[in-house]
């Protein structure tokens, strides 16, 4: 987290307790995204962080309360030892509901994934394209127009401001019993135990009254593109790797090389999944 309010760059050298970085700093970091996507990462040199709300379309529970954690603060009302201890944790429990649904709101992210290697499975999420007909509904898939970039957790974090966070996500299962957790970053760097695969490291803006201010809170305000934080971004200090999608065309492949060329990129390969 940002130090100083009139410093947009000097972090803390105590890392958030929620925000865990992986043993290796230098551990190797994939994002996967559209051809457009890609194209406007480097154009516009602008990290895109969608609301945490939005993500829901992927995962309907991000930046919610677990079940298993209702469960407790039900549990703890129920064998309270009198009358007034049982209306403060109803009155607690009531407080961290409403601060949960509120923040998830104003939680600005980007999700990034660890690994050494490249992901079968994220080109198939990312990489695939299904539009049904507008008078048929039948849907046509097309693959083949995505990219894959690589970085390393050291240089990302190097190269956002001190306000945004990042460390790796921890997954559970929700409906296991879970005590009272007051920590608001916990719920944002928390994800059901389905998604373990993704191995997720996420970057977290947060943008609620008092989590910022000075320089930070005039960044956010100068840097929001459609309702979402985009802080501007070091490209050529960040992208180590290119490759391209596995079914990828001829056509696009020269199309992306001379894009890359074009902006002093690394030159692109074709995925090592290509037959």
């Amino acid at each position: 987290m940002q130090a100083d309010p009139k410093d947009l760059w000097t972090r803390d050298p105590q890392r958030h307790p929620s925000f865990r970085p992986p043993a290796d700093l230098d551990a190797r970091l994939w994002r996967y995204l559209s051809a457009d996507r890609f194209r406007w990462l480097v154009e516009k040199r602008r990290l895109y962080m969608p609301r945490l709300e939005q993500m829901k379309h992927n995962d309907d529970r991000e930046g919610t309360m677990p079940e298993g954690q209702v469960a407790w603060w039900n549990e703890a009302i129920k064998t309270a030892k009198d009358h007034d201890a049982a209306a403060i944790a109803a009155e607690n429990y009531k407080k961290i509901a409403g601060f949960v649904n509120m923040f998830r709101a104003q939680w600005f992210v980007s999700c990034w994934t660890q690994g050494e290697s490249e992901n079968f499975a994220f080109w198939r999420i990312y990489g695939r394209d299904e539009s049904p007909c507008s008078t048929c509904g039948r849907i046509t898939v097309t693959a083949g127009q995505s990219v894959a970039i690589t970085t390393t957790f050291r240089k990302l974090e190097a190269a956002l401001p001190a306000h945004i966070d990042l460390g790796t996500v921890r997954y559970s299962d929700y409906t296991k019993p879970a005590n009272g957790m007051a920590n608001m970053f916990d719920y944002v760097m928390s994800k059901r135990h389905y998604y373990s695969y993704e191995a997720e490291v996420r970057a977290v803006a947060p943008h609620f009254t008092g989590s910022v201010s000075g320089v930070a809170d005039e960044h956010f305000n100068a840097n929001m593109v459609d309702g979402s934080y985009a802080p501007q971004i070091n490209v050529h200090a960040i992208i180590d790797e290119i490759i391209l999608h596995p079914e990828s065309t001829t056509t696009f492949f020269e199309d992306m090389r001379a894009f890359c060329r074009a902006h002093a990129l690394p030159a692109p390969r074709i995925s090592g999944l290509s037959a």
